[in-house]
């Protein structure tokens, strides 16, 4: 088996767990601070040894470490918002009668799988470019 793709599967593990074993639990602070303390070390691990090393294209495994980040951001958002329009927490499941909860879901998992794209795309390599620029000018 190829090593990015471990890597990926075992940063999904921590993902899943969040997303379908602790999400009723996500509402209580103590939870949700215990999986944003995994989230960044996860990220911190993932994410340093490619941005230091400047590899133009990113493993499968650089975009893994960040999901359970974007995860745990996006529900407090989407929540937040939902909480205030509809004066409840949403049920993110498939199950879920209600097309709000279903929105509300898909907002979720969408964006956890494709924000990490569009920030190394749009904040990630503007930045590189923003010091290489910066370094040639200082030398």
């Amino acid at each position: 088996m190829n090593k990015d793709l471990l890597l990926f599967i075992l940063y999904l593990i921590p993902v899943l767990w969040a997303a379908v074993i602790d999400q009723e639990r996500l509402i209580h602070k103590r939870v949700f601070v215990k999986h944003l303390v995994i989230a960044l070390l996860l990220l911190t691990i993932g994410t340093l040894p490619e941005i230091i090393e400047w590899r133009e294209k990113k493993s499968l495994s650089y975009f893994g470490s960040q999901m359970l980040f974007l995860f745990l951001m996006l529900y407090l958002i989407i929540t937040s918002i939902y909480a205030r329009l509809s004066k409840r927490v949403p049920e993110f499941t498939e199950t879920s009668e209600n097309i709000n909860d279903k929105l509300a879901s898909g907002a979720l998992y969408i964006g956890m799988l494709s924000v990490p794209f569009l920030i190394d795309s749009l904040i990630v390599q503007q930045l590189h470019d923003y010091f290489f620029h910066a370094l040639i000018f200082v030398l």
